[in-house]
């Protein structure tokens, strides 16, 4: 056997053990982190979204900014939302009527939807040593995304017209890769 053909050999066989060494791939870390945040959808919610009728009557935090998608579905003319400023002894309450059309998208589990989470790109992760688990930097995106959603009035809903980025632990159980905590 010449000397060409063993080093050919030697280095296949030292890319399968790395292979087979418990290292990971951009796919196995996509497939961990999307069974996690696949699970989240963005919506707006409440606690009860069992409404018998409109309009709503919704308490709005202190200092707190109107829930981006009821800001978008306002600007997209799909509900109205009037604001009674509160004061020290009142809550401020938003009023929401909704048309016709939104009222078919209201759903009792969920309430207005946009989309689901989703990896759109691994952007960097660390090697696995000695503990079984990897740091990973990433940026998720909404999929799923419902036509009445797919408007410019959307686009500044995170995840929709821009990826955003986060970071995740992974550890390896003995069912592969999961996403810790």
């Amino acid at each position: 056997m010449s000397h060409r053909s063993r080093l050919s050999i030697a280095i296949a066989v030292a890319s399968l053990v790395t292979a087979c060494s418990g290292g990971i791939s951009k796919s196995d870390i996509t497939r961990a982190i999307n069974e996690e945040i696949g699970k989240e959808k963005t919506c707006f919610s409440l606690t009860d979204n069992n409404i018998r009728s409109w309009p709503l009557r919704v308490q709005r935090p202190e200092f707190q900014e109107l829930d981006p998608i009821l800001f978008a579905m306002n600007a997209a003319r799909y509900l109205q939302v009037v604001t009674e400023k509160g004061n020290v002894f009142r809550p401020t309450i938003d009023v929401i009527t909704l048309t016709e059309e939104a009222k078919r998208w209201w759903d009792v589990k969920s309430g207005f939807c946009v989309g689901s989470k989703a990896v759109a790109d691994i952007v960097e992760w660390t090697e696995p040593g000695q503990v079984p688990a990897i740091q990973v930097k990433y940026t998720w995106h909404l999929i799923s995304v419902p036509s009445w959603a797919k408007r410019a009035e959307f686009k500044n809903i995170p995840g929709l017209a821009t990826p955003v980025a986060t970071m995740a632990i992974l550890q390896k159980t003995n069912k592969g890769w999961r996403v810790a905590g």
